[in-house]
């Protein structure tokens, strides 16, 4: 899976119901409830932060292809992401896409909770997209090997080396 590290990290953590989710945290006695932060009607477990959750499920919908979510049909987030994994053939780039929604809806939970911030499901949506496409951009080499006309000539900004060639770019005099 070609993500950012901290991404990959947070997707292990995730399969291993590692996170802190207020039903884990609960389980440990560190939360007095084991509701969801955000909804606050069901037990916010892992599978319900990113599936179950009625402020999620339309990022789903928005950021992955039309994507819906049938909670009842998923047992635990990992078998799903493994499903997933094994599946995303065809599709260019939906790992990382549901990646990057995970990552980005945890971070919205996380701003609400230790931020202080409203729920805003069409920015995270926003961001989502945004990042996702430039991420997939870069990663695609897109957005590489761009010219740009100074003075009349062309300039070359960056291009990949030739297999076998290391390439440093430095700044300054």
């Amino acid at each position: 899976m070609d993500v950012p590290s901290k991404m990959k990290v947070f997707c292990c953590k995730l399969c291993s119901n590692a996170i802190p989710s207020r039903h884990n945290l609960w389980k440990r006695s560190c939360s007095p409830t084991p509701l969801c932060f955000l909804c606050g009607i069901e037990e916010e477990s892992i599978e319900h932060i990113f599936f179950g959750c009625s402020l999620v499920r339309g990022i789903w919908f928005e950021c992955c292809f039309g994507l819906r979510i049938c909670k009842e049909h998923i047992q635990s987030f990992d078998a799903w992401f493994a499903k997933v994994l094994s599946n995303s053939g065809g599709v260019e780039g939906l790992s990382i896409r549901v990646v990057f929604i995970c990552w980005f809806i945890w971070k919205m939970r996380c701003e609400v909770i230790f931020g202080g911030k409203q729920v805003d499901i069409n920015g995270a949506i926003c961001r989502i997209k945004l990042t996702t496409q430039e991420y997939l951009a870069v990663k695609n080499e897109c957005l590489v090997e761009r010219v740009s006309k100074v003075e009349g000539s062309v300039v070359e900004v960056w291009g990949k080396p030739p297999v076998g060639w290391v390439k440093i770019n430095c700044d300054g005099p």
